[in-house]
């Protein structure tokens, strides 16, 4: 991944040096005080699935913007979203699926609830996508692309920031809890 960032031009060796620095300073925090916290949150807080949200959104809007074209900001919203949207999918199951025990079901059984969950997934981001797309909402200030390439910037005030958002919070929390918790449970695969 480092690589294809230097080989395509959008970062610098230092720029994936420090990532990955970073990336192993907050995969540690993480393992050592992240989980343990997150369990207790689970189990605990009821604050839980209005914060992940509300705290994703913020970041979000304090996100800076970009020099030049780059799907940064589209990427962190997507991260975040699906990020947000499986914190509450997994404090949803352990609130509400504790007797849910998925029965082994061999190779068949695995192979079934992958096309099952990749189908669901298709088709809620197919659906959210269509449903939310409107050509006069998407348009950005015409003054603001001036000379610039803005393939990839997303304005946080546009409909497809909330599209966006919409969409990979739902296939976090459908991933975390609507396909394992609800429908395999009722189609008891």
């Amino acid at each position: 991944m480092g690589f294809s960032r230097i080989y395509t031009g959008m970062h610098s060796l230092i720029d994936v040096i420090g990532g990955v620095i970073i990336g192993a300073l907050i995969s540690y925090i993480h393992w050592h005080y992240g989980i343990p916290f997150l369990e207790n949150s689970y189990s605990n807080g009821l604050w839980l699935p209005y914060a992940a949200p509300v705290f994703g959104i913020l970041a979000l809007l304090l996100h800076p913007d970009p020099k030049g074209p780059c799907p940064c900001f589209d990427d962190s919203i997507a991260s975040v979203s699906a990020a947000a949207g499986s914190i509450v999918g997994n404090w949803m199951s352990q609130q509400f699926n504790k007797s849910y025990n998925p029965v082994y079901r061999g190779w068949t059984g695995f192979i079934s609830r992958m096309v099952i969950g990749f189908l669901v997934v298709l088709i809620w981001r197919w659906t959210v996508k269509t449903i939310m797309k409107s050509n006069k909402t998407d348009n950005v200030d015409p003054k603001k692309l001036e000379g610039k390439s803005v393939k990839y910037q997303i304005s946080r005030t546009d409909t497809k920031f909330v599209r966006t958002v919409i969409v990979y919070g739902g296939i976090g929390w459908l991933v975390a809890y609507g396909i394992p918790g609800i429908l395999f449970a009722l189609l008891q695969i």
